[in-house]
Parts: C-alpha cells; structure tokens; sequence
C-alpha cells in the first residue's frame, strides 16, 4: 500500500470486520491520521482502538482516538447498555476527548489540515460524518471519501445506513467525491473455514501481538454464530488500490419514509425512471462512483497475509 493518509470513522465492537480492517491497516503501513468512533457505546468502542494501536505500536500508539456520538441524528436506537454484538470490556485507554462533539471537530480540523491528501473511510453509520457536515456544510469537498455501506444494484437496506437513515441521506445528497463500497458487493466477501482457522490459530503462533489479539477477539465474535464477510477490510484498502473494484458512477437518492426506509436507491439502475413521476426532479442530481464487483481471490489473498509472519 501507498502512504494514503486516512481518517477512520467506525463503530468497531460489533462485525468482527471493523477490527479486521484496522489491524489490515496497521499491518500495510497506512498512514491513520486519526480515529473516530460512532453509534451507542462510543467509549467503549474507543478504548478498543486504542488497545490495538497499543498493542501495535510502531507510533500508532500516538494516533488520536476520538469517541464519537452515539445516538442517530433522530435521536433512536442509541442505546449504549445494547450493543449490537459484542464489546469486550476495556478499562484502561480513555478516548482523547470528552465531549462527542470534539470528535466532529476532530474530523473537520483534519480536512482543513490536510486537504486533498487526505482519504476519509467511513465504515459504520453516518452520524458524525452528518454532524460534521451540519456544522460545516463543504467540510468534504475537497477530501476523498470512501464509505462501505448502501446496496446499487441488489436494493436493500444496508446496516449502516438503516442505524441512521436521516445521517446517510445528509452524506449522501452533501459529499459530491463520495465512493460507495456497498454491501451487495461486500458481501462477496466471505471467507473459507480454513481462512477462518489460521485467524483463530494466529494467537497460538502468530508473532505480531496486535495480531494475537485479533485472533482473540475473533475467537470471542465466532462465539456468537454469525456469518463473517470482510466488509470493511476492503474499505481501508480500497484507497490504495481503486482497481480492486470494478466502479460505475450513479445518482443515488437515500429513502427515509415508508417501507423502502434505509435503500440507497440507485435511480441509474431504475430503466423506467422516465415512467415514474416521482423520479422527476432528479435530472440534475450529483452521479458518485458505486462499487458493482470486485476481485475476490485477489483481496482475500492480500487480506489473509496479515495473519502470516
């Protein structure tokens, strides 16, 4: 991997990915300018982060770690006593602010500091990235942005945008470079019980101690039965390597009433568009570039070489 400076938004502590793909990171020598955590236990996520960077080192133990807001823009689901998977209790490594909103402040001094250097990954749902933009509304417009989230060409309501529907449609419609890895194509990402055996192994043998205590985490996550797929991993590297993907440029309304709430609407994709009234209007809306496959043995295979030494 080039040296991409990257700013990771995450709600790390639920899908095992989130964990995987920052220790990804770590691993390719990614310059991470910084760390924002989003929805419920916002600490708790963040003392997470900070384990790892510590158990990393190599100077990431120096990156800031902000805990981010915790409850959506409409003020549901923001429980902090239910998270949605697990967390493992942390109790040292505090996050480096108090206040939920120095983590916005946090994301917009980073995008006047370093401009269009810098490579914005949003990989769980968008709250603060709203607030970001509600306090400053051309805060991403000259940064790159790449979130893992939305569904283009197989519709559905993604997890990420379904946590926080009315903070996706403020992105959505307000960051004119946005590059959307969906989970129609994430979701390809599945690995083998082999490749799932070496990451459980690697806290056996594994020389890299961060890496050992992936391993252990993951061993905590398998625990609860849930299907694995390396949906975020793909986000943190996809920066570096755009061809891993193959992209198509899309005008993307989010929904937010009814019972398509949650769909990233691909209007694009919709060949009867001009039969429908209501698509009237959207003529003139922003197209932004939408993942429709990607190379899976390709980034698997460079995902798995970070659990061998």
């Amino acid at each position: 991997m080039e040296r991409t400076k990257l700013l990771i938004d995450t709600d790390i502590g639920d899908d095992i990915d989130d964990l995987f793909a920052l220790y990804f990171a770590l691993r390719k020598g990614v310059e991470i300018v910084g760390v924002t955590t989003v929805f419920k236990d916002t600490v708790q996520r963040a003392k997470m982060v900070k384990k790892l960077f510590n158990e990393f080192g190599e100077g990431y133990e120096k990156v800031p770690v902000y805990a981010g807001y915790g409850t959506p823009l409409n003020g549901v689901g923001g429980d902090k006593e239910k998270l949605c998977q697990y967390t493992p209790d942390i109790e040292q490594f505090s996050p480096d602010n108090e206040r939920e909103e120095e983590a916005v402040d946090f994301i917009i001094s980073a995008c006047e500091k370093y401009g269009s250097e810098l490579t914005i990954v949003a990989i769980g749902p968008f709250t603060n990235i709203a607030k970001a933009i509600q306090k400053k509304p051309n805060v991403f417009h000259n940064v790159s942005f790449v979130i893992m989230g939305g569904a283009f060409f197989r519709q559905y309501a993604d997890w990420n945008v379904m946590c926080d529907v009315e903070s996706a449609k403020i992105m959505f419609d307000n960051v004119p470079s946005l590059e959307c890895l969906g989970a129609d194509v994430t979701h390809k990402l599945d690995i083998t019980d082999k490749e799932k055996a070496e990451i459980l192994d690697y806290k056996n043998h594994g020389m890299n101690k961060a890496g050992r205590y992936v391993s252990e985490i993951f061993g905590i996550f398998t625990n609860y039965n849930r299907p694995m797929y390396l949906h975020d991993p793909l986000a943190v590297y996809f920066p570096t390597n755009r061809e891993i993907c193959t992209m198509e440029k899309a005008r993307v309304e989010v929904l937010t009433e009814g019972i398509m709430r949650g769909i990233t609407f691909n209007i694009d994709a919709y060949n009867k568009a001009y039969m429908n009234p209501y698509c009237a209007g959207y003529e003139n809306k922003n197209r932004i570039s939408v993942a429709k496959d990607v190379k899976k043995q390709e980034f698997t295979q460079t995902f798995m070489a970070v659990f061998k030494d």
